[in-house]
């Protein structure tokens, strides 16, 4: 490993010591760049990577539908995304209230 000298990497906080050089040749620290830190881009400046998304829970309406979705392919394998959306929504409006608080119930545990 050895020091890294970039114009275009500015914060030091994006390296970690990694060890001291023995000898006289090297009184600083060994710096080693955290590539998980920060990313490529297409012209290969790096840049800070983004920082982790958490997801959010699912609310009823997707619970249910996730639920339906599988139903319905395993009846029709080949049916598109968009069909099950536009079947499973108006399949969503007609159930009763007792239904729909179930799946919402099921969204507070999650």
């Amino acid at each position: 490993i050895v020091p890294v000298s970039d114009s275009k990497i500015v914060d030091l906080n994006r390296f970690r010591v990694m060890g001291y050089a023995r000898g006289k040749a090297f009184s600083t620290p060994i710096l080693h760049f955290c590539s998980d830190i920060f990313e490529a881009s297409n012209d290969g400046i790096m840049t800070p990577a983004p920082e982790p998304r958490i997801p959010r829970p699912p609310n009823a309406w997707i619970i249910y539908r996730s639920h339906k979705s599988k139903e319905i392919r395993k009846k029709v394998p080949h049916v598109t995304a968009g069909y099950i959306s536009t079947l499973v929504s108006q399949m969503w409006k007609d159930e009763s209230r007792a239904i729909r608080l179930l799946y919402n119930d099921k969204a507070i545990e999650a």
